[in-house]
């Protein structure tokens, strides 16, 4: 069917576009091939990917198809499971040159293709007797690489239109290239030309996300596009060890994520936990806080309690981050530390009453704050370690890895791990602790051997600190993670988020639009790190008390985005990321209207329904159909019938004017209206027109010259009731007025009335308006909430 397109007034939009899938074969020989079917191309299949030879490392040796490596059985599947249902074929491979102790042994390796009816596809190989002597440690390029040469595929089309986004290292920080090895993947294949309107496919591991590292060139010297495998660091595969590989397709790249997202959220159900820090507003001192490191005493945080509630700046906890509340940095360590160095902000002894930086239990109890409490790994010497004297199996890190130099440090040994964190977060919560932050999670995985070399142990360290967390409802985020660590957290309810930006103190903690893809995909909440509400520039303003860098501030030296205007740039993106919003200002500094847009009047965030990303255009390859600047969408309500779309721009050189492919999901045939954020809203009884605009673009404004190139714009777009014309508008003071974290519903299906249902903390009192019509006036109405935190609120058309 070819598109229809119909103009509305927020753009034209392209109907009857249907999503691609995916078709995937395997042969009789073991070629394979993945094809995209885009029925926009009148149901043309398009050649995708193309496998190259199969091949697997053993006993030292490569055994390749076509080589020593023969195809023994070929078998058909079929089936159901969480994904849906399924056909393919499964290969069984043989080698019987293989010899152990002088006699030949057959070695049997399995490939298997499996097309779902969904549309995705799903790749598997597997070792039904397992497989000894597989590690072959770093390539040249210092990357892990893959003792699994499948899936190993090559594009079928290498037409300059191709492009690819993937996510590599600490933060999970986005890459427009192939990137390799174990800290790198999954890869996002799209149109640079066009990549909001045409097919995307999105390839990944389905399982086994620690072990996985990600080729460039296959086993032989072939080039290849997309080659994940089990890492080459693997010293030995157990009997019936099988891991599987997901492909699926998309409209542009963020309904390509989508689409991932949700296939991998059909095989792991589990739901997070509750987590505080990133469901209300709070208090955060990690780098680039006003008292990050804590160096002016736990005095500070009395005054800032009293200051805050003064301003009615609600704080539901506080993150005492940095060095951490408990630790005893490396020039305090014990002189058992014979070995060397440890690792940056390594713990020797974390101990609530005489740490480093005072009495956390008594500071606890006055404030009455509940913690968020940190701590990355265990010093060289700690007195933890059993091979210090302490009481718990640890195992050490190799800081001659590459990445690893400066990091030595010990971790609970995997057998112990659940044990010590069932001790550790019992004493966490003995002195508040809610939530708990471990720190460079990229070393504490890579740089571990016990860890790495082998296909289980790292899930099985984190196993037990997940679970220790669980069983406690203690949340966890964790900070300089990797995009498979990430994917990780689909096995843990406690791990609810992750840091995807540099520390608020280098600048550009902005920067989250493509890296909160990758947390998105994994279901949990993408962190912008902390920020302040007003500008962290300037003189000391005591002697006591200076705004400078030894107190976590910049003093004279703060990068360009720290201004009064990247305030509110960092405070909306804090919201609409979805992840924690932390605030971190000096005394007396806290911007107290602009931080209650984010939240209720009890620090409930009133968050999106999705993480706030870069809108798909941003990585055409043609700079005229790029933004000049930052664009970034999110939304608002049910992801089939979105309440409200909202856009943020900063940074912009050139006007951007917004399409409907700039929004996701993608607004359907209708009429829409939009509206500029500020803090006065719309009067009760003003006209629509001065309240919103009817034009058929939203405009994302240039910041002249003499304007902070930091200045915010926040556009929402709402639909046009089709039945009586009425807007629904919701809570005008908030950046996201529809947020369902405070609306239950929204309804206008019949001709003469708009409904909202309203939840949150009982007493609550909420001004919600709606438009007549949009040639009509602004209605507000401010209900209270019930003793059971509700209320509904009926707008009628005249």
């Amino acid at each position: 069917m070819a598109p229809v397109s119909v103009c509305l007034l927020l753009a034209c939009v392209a109907i009857g576009l249907a999503a691609p899938s995916l078709r995937c074969e395997l042969s009789h020989d073991g070629s394979y091939s993945i094809d995209v079917a885009d029925d926009t191309e009148n149901g043309d299949q398009q050649p995708f990917l193309v496998g190259e030879r199969v091949a697997v490392y053993h006993q030292g040796v490569w055994h390749a198809a076509g080589h020593n490596l023969s195809v023994a059985s070929v078998t058909p599947i079929s089936g159901s499971d969480k994904i849906g249902a399924f056909t393919g074929t499964e290969i069984t491979w043989q080698d019987a040159s293989v010899r152990g102790n002088n006699e030949t042994v057959s070695f049997s390796f399995v490939t298997s293709v499996a097309q779902y009816e969904s549309g995705v596809c799903v790749l598997s190989y597997g070792f039904p007797q397992g497989a000894k002597d597989t590690a072959f440690g770093y390539l040249p390029t210092s990357k892990t690489g893959a003792v699994v040469n499948f899936p190993a595929t090559s594009l079928a089309n290498t037409t300059n239109t191709n492009s690819v986004l993937s996510w590599q290292g600490s933060f999970s920080r986005p890459s427009q290239s192939a990137t390799y090895g174990s800290t790198a993947g999954p890869y996002l294949f799209f149109d640079g030309e066009d990549p909001a309107d045409k097919p995307a496919v999105l390839a990944g591991p389905l399982d086994h996300f620690l072990t996985t590292s990600n080729l460039q060139v296959a086993f032989d010297g072939t080039p290849v596009d997309w080659a994940p495998g089990l890492s080459s660091l693997v010293k030995e595969v157990p009997a019936g060890f099988r891991q599987s590989f997901l492909l699926a397709a998309g409209q542009g790249v963020t309904d390509t994520v989508s689409q991932f997202s949700k296939t991998l959220r059909t095989q792991y159900t589990k739901k997070k936990i509750p987590d505080i820090t990133v469901s209300t507003l709070g208090l955060q001192t990690d780098n680039g806080a006003m008292y990050c490191f804590n160096r002016q005493g736990v005095e500070v945080f009395y005054e800032l309690k009293s200051t805050l509630a003064a301003a009615g700046v609600p704080v539901n906890y506080l993150s005492f981050q940095g060095a951490g509340a408990m630790i005893q940095l490396n020039e305090q360590a014990s002189e058992q530390q014979a070995l060397g160095q440890s690792a940056p902000w390594c713990v020797n002894e974390w101990d609530p009453l005489n740490g480093k930086y005072g009495n956390v239990s008594a500071m606890h109890e006055k404030l009455g704050w509940p913690l968020q409490l940190y701590a990355p790994y265990f010093c060289n010497g700690t007195k933890y370690a059993k091979q210090f004297g302490g009481k718990w199996p640890m195992v050490q890190s190799n800081a001659s890895r590459p990445g690893c130099g400066d990091f030595l440090f010990f971790d609970a040994a995997p057998s112990s791990s659940k044990a010590f964190y069932d001790w550790l977060f019992d004493l966490g919560m003995s002195v508040g602790m809610v939530s708990w932050e471990p720190d460079f999670l990229n070393q504490n995985y890579n740089c571990m051997p016990t860890f790495t070399d082998s296909v289980d142990a790292g899930n099985e360290f984190f196993t037990g600190m997940t679970a220790a967390a669980e069983e406690r409802n203690i949340p966890i985020q964790w900070c300089f993670a990797t995009p498979f660590e990430v994917l990780q957290s689909l096995n843990y309810p406690a791990l609810t988020n992750f840091r995807v930006s540099l520390d608020y103190y280098y600048g550009r903690s902005w920067d989250i639009g493509l890296s909160s893809h990758m947390v998105w995909m994994a279901g949990a909440f993408p962190s912008k790190d902390t920020f302040w509400t007003s500008a962290n520039v300037g003189t000391p303003t005591n002697a006591s008390q200076p705004l400078g860098p030894l107190n976590g501030a910049c003093g004279h030296t703060c990068p360009p985005d720290h201004t009064d205007a990247g305030a509110a740039t960092h405070t909306m993106l804090a919201l609409l990321s979805t992840g924690p919003a932390g605030f971190s200002d000096a005394v007396n500094k806290t911007n107290a209207s602009l931080l209650m847009a984010t939240c209720t009047s009890d620090g409930t965030l009133l968050k999106p329904s999705k993480p706030i990303t870069s809108i798909d255009v941003t990585l055409s390859t043609k700079s005229t159909s790029q933004p000049q600047g930052q664009v970034m969408n999110t939304y608002a309500g049910p992801e089939a019938s979105p309440w409200q779309w909202t856009l943020l721009s900063f940074l912009l050189t050139a006007p951007w004017r917004t399409s409907s492919s700039d929004l996701w999901p993608r607004p359907p045939p209708g009429r829409y209206v939009h509206r500029f954020w500020d803090l006065k809203g719309c009067a009760h009884g003003s006209l629509a027109n001065q309240c919103v605009s009817s034009r058929y673009e939203v405009v994302m404004p240039a910041n002249p010259a003499h304007v902070d190139p930091y200045t915010p714009a926040l556009a929402s777009v709402y639909p046009v009731c089709a039945n009586s014309g009425m807007v629904p508008l919701g809570d005008l003071r908030k950046f996201v007025s529809l947020s369902m974290y405070q609306f239950s519903d929204v309804d206008c299906s019949d001709g003469h009335t708009v409904r909202l249902e309203l939840h949150g903390k009982p007493g609550n009192k909420v001004p919600v308006s709606a438009l007549t019509g949009t040639d009509g006036v602004v209605q507000t109405q401010t209900v209270t909430l019930s003793a059971q935190g509700h209320a509904t609120v009926t707008f009628s058309k005249p």
